[in-house]
């Protein structure tokens, strides 16, 4: 015996109503911003940041006028380059490095000369304790300005 269809039907929906509400009410429920408890406490910001030093090096295929690299909005290396033509610059610098010292944004801004045909960099970081990072940085129109971003997984020399 298989019973009456329309029967079948109206449980089936039931059942799909009942399994469905809740779901549709937790999907579509909007939360109230949470109250501070005292005012006066600061906010914790939500990725806490430390600097490392680190190793900077940078090669280029034709020599640039000038070199930035920034993070957060604070410039780590401003370098003009000289009268001689330089391929090559390193430095030293604290770098800031977020969640947990497992990655790093840097803004790589560089300009070549008017005239300079398209031309590449290679950035290498070397932040201690931490394995090295490379990246290539592509200029056209005499000039470059990328977001690089260096990440870690739970690595260390």
């Amino acid at each position: 015996m298989r019973g009456f269809p329309l029967l079948n039907l109206i449980i089936a929906l039931l059942i799909s109503g009942a399994v469905l509400l809740p779901l549709v009410n937790r999907a579509t429920r909007i939360t109230a911003a949470p109250t501070p408890l005292n005012a006066t406490q600061p906010v914790a910001t939500a990725q806490q940041e430390e600097t490392v030093t680190t190793h900077v090096s940078m090669r280029f295929v034709h020599a640039p006028a000038r070199i930035t690299v920034t993070a957060g909005g604070k410039a780590l290396i401003s370098h003009a380059a000289g009268a001689d033509s330089e391929l090559a610059f390193e430095d030293t610098i604290p770098m800031p490095v977020t969640e947990n010292r497992t990655r790093t944004e840097l803004n790589v801004t560089i300009t070549w000369p008017p005239g300079t045909p398209d031309s590449v960099a290679e950035l290498k970081i070397e932040p201690e304790a931490m394995e090295a990072r490379s990246a290539n940085v592509w200029g056209s129109g005499a000039a470059a300005d990328e977001w690089i971003t260096f990440s870690w997984k739970g690595e260390t020399r």
